[in-house]
């Protein structure tokens, strides 16, 4: 997938996604820190508010349930001093614990049939009595202001249990709220009773109601988190304080959560759970805390429940926080890697498409000196040719001149018995004659082959011109090459000067000839004169045979140039088989290159399967340029091996 993208999508991509993966790492773990520090600060929140309002609540009943004793223990007091007191004296007592006590609803007290004073008879059916003349105030202000009520139901099942519990199990008790009559109207309360003992036995009940709206106040002006509420519980599960009015007054058993909230309860200590609340539908904390209250083994206990997403908000809000600053945090980073994707891709791309020119223009500038190789390498091994034949006619033409001078020596005798032998000399003058005759031709065919020798030498030193220019055209390549060219100049040069030399000797010869011509005329003409002369034909001879040993020597130079001649021609054409090779070794170079700006190309532009475009066809090869590729040309009866340098894969 990533090969077929261009390098600027693909470094975008890798380094978005990277920059992705990292921030929504350190937002993951942010946030799970994040949320475990707010789980861990709100349970401490929720234990501590259960603490603060269990706390609360047990200072207002601890003040009943201290009031309760006081009252108990006066009354107690008063009943073991065996004094006489006036029952309206205690009235007084008890109001005075409701005047000074303002959060009390009421304060009462209860005895059993005449036990505090044994006079019920005389109150009976009196004034703050009731029939049975049993000592029962009840001061409270349900109406508002502190009034006086003798309790009522106090020995009736249920509605007395205010009084018939404390009284028969001997033991302080917060009674579960109840519904009583107060200064006339229905008022829903909670009782505080403490049992009065006399000699180990409970003769009475004294007691302080507290308003359950009181209580219910205290509880739900609390909401943790906004949305969370308190309930207040009773030892025996009852519902007190609850934001449902509904649900006040039941059981937690009728909510199914009975036996778990029980065991807690029961333990007695602040405990943290997990439910689904029944107020909100939601998770939620939830956290009871006892309301320890005198010998109490059960106590009430306080319940905060807060729902989970309440204590996770900030959390929720941080989370989105961070994923929006981490989205534009991420175009931020994409813009920007784009921007660099560019910076980066727009050179490569421009170098690319430079190298590609390049290397076309090296494959078209080898495939060039590969050419002007093979014509250099061809005319070397023509003139080659044409300097062995050269060589076998100079060859020849020194064996001639060799014959010249035993020819002259032959007549040089001839001469010495000329006074002797006058008809053998005519015959010698007429062979003599011939002699020169054929002196003349050989002359004007060395003439002709050292014409030829001298055009050759110029041909050579055009060649060797061009030379020069391909080697310059080739650069650092063609470096060797220029130095062979030059030396193959100087020899053409030299090579020119002995043709010259020789074409001297030759013209000198022929002078020589056309004297003996002219010796010839005057033999014919005056052959008397034949012995006279004869000495100075002698010296003729001599001169000739002289000369023709100098032409012997002079040939045989020239023959020596051209050998020389004909090995460098040769070390020409090995060179220029060289050059051959070296071009179409950097034309295949060239092609490798192409091959590596394509894939440079495919990794800066994205590989694509509609990529791969042909190659410009390459021209076509000759079987000579096959076989300066392959390191071998043939020439002549001799064979070059030259072995191709290996090519550099990666290049």
């Amino acid at each position: 997938m990533l090969e077929k993208m261009n390098l600027k999508i693909r470094l975008l991509t890798i380094l978005s996604l990277v920059f992705f993966l990292s921030l929504t790492s350190v937002i993951t773990f942010l946030t799970y820190n994040a949320q475990e520090n707010v789980g861990n600060e709100a349970e401490a929140r929720c234990l501590e508010l259960a603490d603060k309002q269990a706390a609360q609540l047990k200072g207002v009943l601890q003040v009943g349930l201290d009031a309760a004793r006081t009252l108990r223990d006066s009354l107690v007091g008063i009943k073991k001093s065996g004094l006489e007191f006036d029952r309206r004296m205690l009235d007084s007592l008890i109001r005075e614990y409701v005047v000074t006590n303002p959060e009390f609803l009421g304060v009462w007290a209860g005895f059993e049939p005449n036990a505090l004073d044994n006079k019920d008879a005389q109150f009976a059916n009196t004034d703050r009595h009731d029939k049975t003349g049993r000592y029962i105030p009840y001061w409270n202000r349900g109406s508002g202001q502190i009034t006086f009520q003798p309790l009522g139901n106090y020995t009736t099942e249920g509605k007395g249990d205010y009084y018939l519990v404390p009284l028969r199990s001997g033991k302080e008790k917060i009674l579960d709220p109840l519904t009583y009559t107060v200064a006339g109207k229905e008022i829903t309360l909670v009782s505080i009773t403490i049992p009065i003992k006399y000699k180990g036995k409970a003769i009475g009940v004294a007691g302080v109601d507290l308003s359950l709206d009181q209580c219910k106040a205290m509880v739900t002006k609390e909401k943790p988190y906004g949305t969370g509420y308190v309930t207040l519980i009773t030892d025996s599960g009852m519902i007190v304080a609850h934001p449902q009015e509904d649900l006040m007054g039941k059981n937690i058993s009728e909510l199914g959560l009975g036996k778990q909230y029980q065991e807690v309860i029961k333990q007695g200590k602040t405990r943290l759970l997990t439910h689904e609340s029944a107020v909100t539908g939601e998770i939620s904390y939830l956290v009871i805390a006892p309301i320890p209250l005198g010998d109490a083994k059960q106590p009430w206990s306080v319940v905060v429940s807060v729902p989970q997403d309440a204590v996770l908000a900030a959390t929720q809000k941080t989370l989105h926080f961070s994923i929006m600053v981490a989205l534009i945090a991420l175009l931020a980073v994409s813009v920007v890697v784009f921007l660099v994707a560019r910076t980066v891709a727009t050179p490569i791309q421009a170098s690319v498409v430079s190298l590609g020119r390049s290397a076309e223009s090296v494959s078209t500038a080898s495939r060039e000196i590969a050419s002007s190789s093979q014509v250099l390498a061809n005319g070397a091994s023509e003139q080659a040719s044409a300097l062995e034949e050269t060589s076998a006619a100079l060859e020849e033409m020194s064996s001639m001149t060799r014959q010249n001078a035993d020819n002259a020596d032959q007549a040089d005798n001839l001469m010495k018995n000329v006074s002797r032998v006058v008809k053998e000399a005519e015959t010698a003058m007429e062979e003599l004659k011939l002699t020169v005759e054929k002196i003349n031709k050989t002359s004007a065919e060395t003439a002709g082959i050292i014409k030829t020798v001298d055009e050759i030498a110029f041909q050579t030193n055009l060649l060797a011109l061009n030379a020069a220019v391909e080697a310059a055209r080739a650069g650092e390549h063609g470096a060797g090459f220029a130095v062979v060219a030059e030396e193959v100049r100087n020899l053409a040069m030299r090579a020119a000067e002995a043709a010259k030399n020789t074409a001297d000797l030759i013209e000198e010869n022929q002078v020589n000839a056309q004297e003996g011509s002219q010796v010839l005329q005057k033999t014919d003409q005056a052959f008397s004169q034949v012995s006279g002369e004869a000495s100075k034909v002698a010296e003729l001879v001599n001169e000739i045979a002289a000369a023709s040993k100098e032409q012997a020597e002079g040939i045989d130079q020239v023959t020596q140039a051209t050998s020389n001649m004909d090995q460098v021609t040769q070390q020409v054409a090995a060179n220029a088989e060289e050059s051959a090779a070296s071009a179409e070794e950097l034309a295949s170079q060239a092609v490798n290159m192409n091959k590596q700006v394509l894939k440079l190309a495919q990794v800066a532009e994205g590989k694509k399967d509609h990529d791969a475009s042909p190659s410009k066809p390459e021209a076509p090869v000759s079987d000579r340029e096959k076989g300066v590729a392959q390191g071998r040309v043939l020439r002549g009866p001799t064979q070059l091996d030259r072995t191709a340098l290996p090519l550099d894969e990666d290049f």
